[in-house]
């Protein structure tokens, strides 16, 4: 019942619930990753996508919130460039195959 609940949390302080607080932060939070592809070529972004500003830059965004992770990541130029080259961005990892998942990550590490 909440009324046994409250009395078993009564004599909890904020130091014993920290560890707690900060696994759940690690856990809410944004893990963007760029893995250099064993092939010594292409590179897989994990977890952020890249979103043009104004400012001609371009920043890194959370795609589950869009909420921005790191402003002016890379130039505007450099993100055109590499769009021509082909570079896979704003993938949702998340939302793919798991053989897809599991053969992208293979590419990371070079098992064929």
């Amino acid at each position: 019942s909440p009324g046994r609940l409250q009395n078993h949390l009564a004599g909890v302080t904020e130091e014993d619930l920290a560890p707690f607080l900060i696994r759940k932060r690690w856990e809410t939070e944004p893990h963007p990753y760029i893995f250099f592809n064993d092939d010594h070529v292409s590179m897989t972004f994990i977890g952020f996508h890249l979103q043009p500003n104004a400012e001609n830059f371009v920043d890194a965004i959370d795609p589950t919130t869009e909420r921005l992770i790191k402003k002016n990541v890379m130039t505007m130029q450099l993100y055109e460039a590499l769009k021509l080259q082909r570079v896979p961005f704003n993938i949702n990892f998340d939302g793919l195959p798991r053989a897809e998942k599991i053969e992208r990550i293979c590419n990371v590490l070079g098992i064929h």
